[in-house]
């Protein structure tokens, strides 16, 4: 998890919007909402450097989905639709045991929000086994609320993303990027920025 910075809407998104500002969210059988929703999904793709809004990882079109920070379908959130800062592009399809899908309803503590809150990625931490953890500055409260975000609601120390970060982390500490710097390294490699960010030479 890191901040990011709001995309703008794509004009088709603001105009269905305006019609319908709680929703529903397209459900695939009209063509132009169809191609609407690409056509959003790209605009966070763009905005997030091509990775996983959750776990970082890199991600595609056609291997990815808008994820709706608060749940679309609570009563409390339906206002937040159609809403950008409250859309990110998250990786998997619906199988995906990490992030959106395994999320599902769950709802995130307010502070863990990546667009409204600044430096979300310095709350959080890597071991290295690839073990992804809160900071221990956090409160006991934000501990408790982290840890949750972590493994119950988002799943992220599944084995496959922690192997995964265990092995960057790895590549790291080693002779292979010494002479890079961060963005570079990231440019190589294309996921996990705010993992490169603690672990870089």
């Amino acid at each position: 998890m890191r901040s990011l910075n709001v995309a703008s809407a794509p004009n088709c998104l603001s105009l269905i919007a305006s019609v319908s500002p709680n929703g529903p969210w397209f459900d695939g059988s009209i063509k132009a909402e169809s191609d609407c929703r690409q056509e959003t999904r790209k605009t966070l793709l763009i905005n997030q450097s091509e990775t996983c809004g959750w776990c970082q990882a890199k991600i595609t079109l056609l291997a990815s989905h808008s994820e709706h920070i608060k749940p679309k379908k609570n009563p409390a959130y339906t206002s937040l639709t159609f809403a950008m800062d409250n859309l990110i592009a998250c990786c998997g399809n619906s199988t995906s045991s990490t992030c959106g899908h395994h999320k599902q309803e769950g709802v995130l503590a307010n502070w863990i929000h990546p667009y409204h809150t600044a430096n979300l990625e310095g709350f959080f931490t890597y071991e290295i086994d690839g073990e992804m953890k809160p900071v221990t500055r956090l409160s006991s409260n934000q501990q408790s609320e982290a840890f949750d975000a972590i493994n119950t609601i988002l799943n992220l120390n599944e084995t496959v993303l922690r192997t995964k970060r265990e092995k960057l982390i790895s590549d790291l500490n080693g002779e292979t990027y010494q002479d890079l710097s961060i963005d570079e390294i990231f440019t190589v490699v294309g996921e996990f920025k705010s993992l490169i960010e603690q672990y870089a030479p």
